[in-house]
């Protein structure tokens, strides 16, 4: 069968597919806090493909997602899955994504298509030889015919599967008894059966059938809906002790609480019951005050109240009729009608786009009909004219041999341009390959060559460190072992350990350094959040750092800068940027001048930040000036610098800022870095 690639196979593809579908019948079952822990252990698992697609599908069902998305976009991402399935071929995950879709249309009120959802699940999962999940379906398709109020409908298909319960879950068989009470209670309200009669006890058999189920199962959600329902319909046939011991198992399950509707209940079934007996004028004084604390309520705010409301207007209408109060019966009626009227203005204010469309049919037949008369009028003058051009036709025919042998010969031309065109194209395409290969490999070359050189000389060293202790520790054990070691000779070795230790740790912290900057280069290492700060505070404590080393190098600073400017942007960033700009600047920006001058100013604009650093040093060449930014890029390898610092500059700023840099230089004519990043709530401060 199609599914035996998921199910056969080894013990753990075998074990991951089972939990794939204990995680599916949570979702069905809304059980969300049991798939929170099936989940957790399925992203620990190791999945194949087919298994990982199934996975991806658990995503779509309402409440798995930690984030509440709209369900028609989930069903928008389900259809798109569907037709990926399709072209799969994998008929299972096909029967997953229907299952999906019916449940997904059921939640915006989509009963018909849902229909076909379920058969089209019901299909698949019948040739893949699942009759458990076939039977699923039937319990589904149940309850959406109960919701499209196909009652007769209901109470045969639900006959038919209760004779075959035995491919039905705990959930399932509750879901079948409960729409087949439903829809005997319902076709009683509509057949006007008066209180105590027999069609009630009907429903009220499989409501306690039902019951038995859920309890047996712990199935909390279904435990207090039959217990509800038990305690309507006893209170329908007059019977007291039932309602009460039910109404009082309701308070001893937790699910009653949030049920928000079920107050109005319980005080139909008490006015129903005083109708029933001695009290009958109370209980109708009780009916009809419940009817009207239900009317002033906001139904669009409390949909859920809805059912209740449309409860207590039938049995007005029921028991008004047979107590001769047709004032008030007539008055029941139309409040219904005008509740139900309310109710199809919400489902169909849903399917408007779909009534816009069937709307717009008849205007494009009509327009069609109009196009097709016109026509008609037209074909009959063309009839009329083409008896006037065969005439010029023979005539034309002549020419249009030699234009059609000039064409022939220019489309032959245009053919060969257009293969040259090809040929030079793929030959063009394959060279760029080439080339970008190869710069490619030039800067790995280049990175790794750079790696190498700053990593070796700390290693190295630490190293060389590393084996001068070793030696001196066996030469000392030598001696200890010997009995002739003296004091003074213990102190050398320990002094020379100490020297060792020490170029040990200044080595390692060395490379460390090393690693943190390759580190800064990776974009996803930057992890800055954005905060309000003041950029020129910020840019004094920088130059505060560097006039010691601004006066040993004699480079005079220039500030042209406002006195505050608060801004929203990454301050730790933009210190390290305009720190690693002064350092590269006076470190190979004024290696032969006797004076140098650094400039920095600031241009605020809106909700855009730019700082321009001039230096007047020697520049840099043309040919080195493409490469600045490239990582281990440096004309002082071996003498200063690992080639990162304009590497690191440009991650930061483009990266992390959302910014640009610009330089512009020339040998000789110093060098201008202009930063320009977006700030937000830009605010000058005098």
């Amino acid at each position: 069968m199609p599914a035996a690639p998921l199910e056969d196979g080894n013990a753990e593809d075998g074990a991951n597919f089972a939990l794939l579908e204990r995680c599916r019948e949570l979702c069905l079952d809304e059980n969300f806090q049991a798939l929170a822990l099936q989940m957790q252990t399925l992203r620990q698992k190791t999945l194949s493909p087919l298994h990982a697609f199934l996975a991806d599908l658990l995503q779509l069902y309402p409440g798995v997602l930690p984030e509440e998305l709209p369900n028609t976009l989930l069903l928008q991402r389900a259809t798109a899955q569907l037709e990926n399935t399709v072209a799969l071929e994998f008929p299972l995950a096909q029967a997953w994504i229907w299952e999906l879709m019916q449940s997904l249309q059921i939640s915006i009120n989509l009963y018909h298509p849902a229909l076909h959802s379920t058969a089209m699940a019901a299909d698949l999962y019948a040739r893949c030889g699942r009759d458990k999940d076939v039977a699923s379906m039937r319990a589904s398709r149940c309850r959406v015919m109960m919701l499209c109020e196909m009652y007769p409908a209901v109470v045969q298909l639900s006959d038919a599967i209760l004779a075959h319960r035995e491919h039905l879950s705990a959930t399932r068989l509750c879901g079948v008894l409960s729409n087949a009470a439903s829809s005997r209670y319902f076709l009683a309200l509509e057949a006007g059966v008066s209180l105590g009669a027999q069609p009630w006890e009907a429903a009220l058999v499989l409501h306690q059938e039902c019951l038995q189920v859920a309890q047996a199962a712990g199935l909390t959600k279904m435990l207090f809906y039959s217990n509800a329902n038990i305690a309507i319909l006893s209170a329908l046939l007059g019977r007291p002790d039932n309602v009460h011991r039910h109404m009082q198992a309701l308070e001893q399950i937790p699910f009653a609480n949030s049920h928000t509707s079920w107050p109005y209940w319980a005080r139909l079934c008490e006015a129903l019951l005083l109708c029933q007996s001695a009290e009958r004028e109370r209980g109708w004084v009780a009916l009809l005050r419940l009817a009207q604390d239900l009317a002033e309520m906001n139904t669009e705010v409390h949909a859920d109240h809805l059912p209740v409301q449309e409860a207590v207007l039938r049995m007005i209408v029921l028991i008004g009729r047979q107590a001769g109060r047709f004032e008030a019966a007539l008055l029941a009626s139309e409040l219904h009608i005008s509740l139900q009227q309310r109710q199809r203005r919400m489902l169909s204010k849903q399917l408007g786009e779909s009534v816009d469309g069937v709307l717009a049919l008849p205007q494009l037949q009509s327009k069609n009909k109009q196009l097709t008369a016109h026509g008609e009028l037209l074909e009959h003058s063309l009839q009329q004219r083409n008896s006037e051009l065969r005439n010029a036709l023979d005539s034309l025919q002549a020419e249009a041999k030699v234009r059609l042998a000039a064409e022939v010969a220019l489309q032959q031309a245009h053919d060969e341009l257009e293969h040259k065109v090809r040929v030079r194209t793929a030959e063009l395409e394959q060279a760029m390959s080439l080339v970008m290969r190869q710069e490619k490999q030039l800067a790995l070359g280049r990175m790794v060559v750079g790696i190498a050189h700053e990593m070796n000389t700390p290693l190295g060293n630490a190293r060389m460190a590393a084996s001068t202790i070793y030696d001196q520790c066996q030469q000392l054990i030598a001696d200890l072992l010997a009995a002739n070691l003296r004091r003074s000779e213990l102190l050398t070795s320990l002094e020379g350990l100490a020297q060792c230790g020490n170029i040990v740790d200044r080595s390692l912290v060395r490379a460390s350094d090393l690693v943190q900057r390759f580190k800064a280069l990776a974009i996803g290492q930057h992890t800055e959040t954005s905060v309000e700060f003041d950029v020129v505070a910020l840019i004094h404590q920088l130059v505060e750092s560097w006039q010691t080393r601004l006066a040993l190098e004699r480079v005079q600073l220039v500030l042209q800068i406002p006195e505050h400017l608060c801004v929203i942007a990454y301050p730790n960033a933009l210190f390290q940027v305009l720190d690693q700009l002064f350092e590269n600047s006076l470190a190979h920006g004024f290696l032969n001048a006797e004076q140098g001058q650094i400039s920095l100013d600031i241009l605020a604009q809106e909700e855009q930040l730019t700082i321009q650093l001039r230096d007047n040093g020697c520049g840099i060449s043309d040919a080195n000036l493409p490469h600045v930014f490239e990582p281990f890029f440096t004309t002082q390898m071996g003498q200063s610098g690992a080639g990162l610092g304009l590497s690191i500059v440009s991650s930061l700023v483009c990266d992390l800022m959302g910014g640009r840099v610009q330089i512009e230089s020339k040998p000789a004519s110093g060098t201008l870095i202009r930063l320009n990043f977006p700030v937000q709530h830009l605010a000058r401060l005098s």
